[in-house]
Order: C-alpha cells, then structure tokens, then sequence
C-alpha cells in the first residue's frame, strides 16, 4: 500500500470516527429507572458506560431467546435476532462490558448444564 493511499485510508478513518462521536442512544427515553440505576453502577464499577453494557446484556438476551417467535397478530411474527456492532476508541471499556453483559451471563446459564453432564460419564 503506497503513502498515499494509506493517508487516505486514515483520512476516511478518522472522518467515521467523528461522525459516530456524534450518533447517541437515547438512554433516558428508553431505559426504564431502575434498569437504568442498575446499569450506571455495573458500568462504573467495571469502568465502561452504561450503553455499552446495556448493548451486551441486550444481545446476550437475544442470544439466549433462541429460535423462539413471539407473535402478537396471527400475520406478523416477530423474531429476537439482535446484531450489534460497538465502534468506540481503544481503552473506551468494550471489552468489560462485552465480557459483563455477553459471556459472563451466558457462559453462568451454560457451566453448570455442561458440569453436571460431566459427572454423569
């Protein structure tokens, strides 16, 4: 990759960054009181912010809804895929917060099943 297409690349970068700083949840429409009291202490005792804990725990329970389809009019059903991309400069907390609200809770919901299947063989 020569120099100049390597700036550019930095250049474009740096402009996504800029314009994502801009882009917020809208955290005190959304989020009811006390999920809201209890995402600001786990975000500040793991040093992340509460969006981002709230976007893990929020895919981790997409995750464990599973194939099931709630269906609230006999012609439209509803499915509980969730994707989810966290953009955030390094040392922002993505890490804790995806280990906080996606693998500690879904690896707490599965240990145990895989231990007892192990005590059984």
């Amino acid at each position: 990759m020569d120099g100049e297409s390597k700036s550019s690349e930095s250049r474009t970068t740096y402009d996504l960054e800029a314009k994502l700083a801009d882009v917020s949840l809208p955290f005190e429409e959304i989020v009811p009181a006390a999920v809201k009291d209890w995402l600001n202490v786990l975000a500040r005792s793991h040093g992340t912010t509460r969006e981002v804990v709230l976007l893990s725990v929020l895919t981790s329970t997409s995750a464990l809804i599973g194939k099931s389809s709630p269906q609230v009019f006999s012609t439209y059903k509803e499915g509980g895929n969730l994707f989810v991309v966290v953009v955030s400069p390094s040392g922002s907390g993505k890490t804790p917060a995806c280990h906080l609200g996606c693998i500690a809770p879904i690896v707490e919901h599965i240990e145990p099943k895989i231990n007892k299947n192990l005590r059984y063989r």
